[in-house]
């Protein structure tokens, strides 16, 4: 069914753009209502992530077109201005790299029309947690502050209030709050010709800077630990999440325990999609069946899930998928499978409603489509790639062009 617009406000047009964001990771639809336990052990592993966050050059380029704005002459409809030099950074980039990979708006802007969601908007969160940005203020809330600021700036220097401040560009960062003005941004690479050499690629500067900001503000995560531990061989090496611990690189204890509990759940999530996909297949799924017989096989070792232990290291207070978890865990733990996929359809109509619940309706749909998750990545495919334009620019020349 095709979705539409209804006069929503661009505020609670941005809140349901980020739901639908958190499906756009390969394998990652909830049909289950998985999600709290998936995304939580995400923000554990790789704060400041998204799924649609494409690499690491944007933690920079945003907070730059920002300190533009707050540079520039212009008091009004600053978020307008800040799309309009967004798209232009979407065209440098395009021009510089035609083949490059992670340009965000590429195919928007090649059609003629601009993203629904702008970098600014897809980074922002990272850009707070990573303490790049310094305020608690959404991107519109921002605006609104920067143009009340530069508003009020304008009136002190006609007034001659303050007329230390007659030359901004002269001005640095720490002499912002003068006057009772605002401070926004940390972030020390700044330079006002930074789009005369734009490229994707982080500066030695600016990886040196990003990774130093991850790593003091969440020093305990597997993101900051990888970045301090491993080698970009290493990374490159693990592909995916379940490949981690796989690359010769020890984990301490805690970490470890964490990661451990994270691919368990993977594999039981596995495991009810495998049969979640027979039943909506009504048995005609090929690559279904052939992994249910693999569940039946292992159901003693997936029912093993700790799912308390999981609850309470992630503050889980959704108490019907915690039943449906131990429920399920009995379930396979008897190896009664007929009961487990009732369990599953009563979930799915529980997360969705019988109208919608596809297990309501087995063999309506092809056996060669698969529903749900294969495997969680909880954002990690994000921030590998996050983890190697660092490590790209550590190794390159200090050229500021590189």
């Amino acid at each position: 069914m095709p979705l539409g617009w209804i006069d929503f406000s661009k505020k609670e047009r941005s809140r349901v753009l980020t739901v639908l964001d958190r499906l756009k990771e390969p394998g990652i639809l909830d049909e289950l209502g998985f999600s709290p336990i998936r995304d939580g052990f995400a923000n554990r592993f790789f704060p400041g992530t998204s799924t649609i966050q494409t690499r690491a050059k944007y933690f920079l380029t945003v907070p730059y077109i920002m300190k533009d704005l707050e540079r520039g002459s212009q008091t009004k409809n600053l978020a307008g201005l800040a799309d309009e030099e967004e798209r232009e950074c979407c065209r440098k980039l395009m021009e510089k790299d035609p083949g490059g990979t992670g340009i965000i708006g590429e195919r928007s802007e090649k059609s003629g029309r601009w993203v629904k969601r702008t970098p600014a908007e897809i980074y922002w969160a990272g850009l707070r947690q990573f303490g790049i940005f310094v305020r608690k203020l959404s991107p519109g809330e921002y605006f609104k502050v920067l143009e009340t600021q530069k508003k009020r700036k304008e009136m002190d220097l006609h007034s001659g209030k303050c007329a230390d401040l007659k030359d901004e560009s002269e001005k640095d960062d720490a002499d912002a709050a003068n006057g009772g003005y605002f401070q926004f941004w940390n972030i020390p690479t700044y330079t006002p010709e930074w789009m005369e050499n734009l490229s994707m690629k982080l500066t030695q500067q600016e990886a040196t800077f990003l990774k130093e900001q991850i790593l003091r503000s969440f020093p305990d995560c597997l993101f900051a630990r990888m970045l301090q531990h491993f080698t970009k061989e290493q990374v490159k090496a693990a592909e995916n999440f379940s490949k981690i611990t796989g690359v010769g690189v020890p984990l301490p204890d805690g970490t470890q325990r964490e990661y451990d509990l994270a691919k368990q759940f993977s594999d039981f999530v596995c495991a009810a999609y495998t049969v979640y996909n027979v039943m909506v297949s009504g048995g005609r799924n090929e690559k279904a069946n052939e992994r249910f017989a693999d569940v039946r096989k292992k159901a003693g070792e997936i029912s093993r899930l700790p799912a308390e232990e999981i609850a309470a290291l992630l503050h889980i207070a959704d108490a019907r998928l915690m039943r449906f978890l131990n429920s399920a865990k009995a379930c396979l733990q008897r190896e009664d499978f007929e009961g487990l996929k009732t369990l599953i359809c009563c979930r799915e109509v529980q997360v969705k409603t019988k109208a919608r619940a596809r297990t309501c309706h087995p063999g309506k749909f092809g056996g060669d489509v698969w529903f749900g998750g294969e495997g969680l990545n909880y954002r990690y495919l994000t921030a590998r790639q996050i983890m190697l334009d660092i490590f790209d620019a550590e190794t390159a020349d200090a050229d500021p062009r590189q």
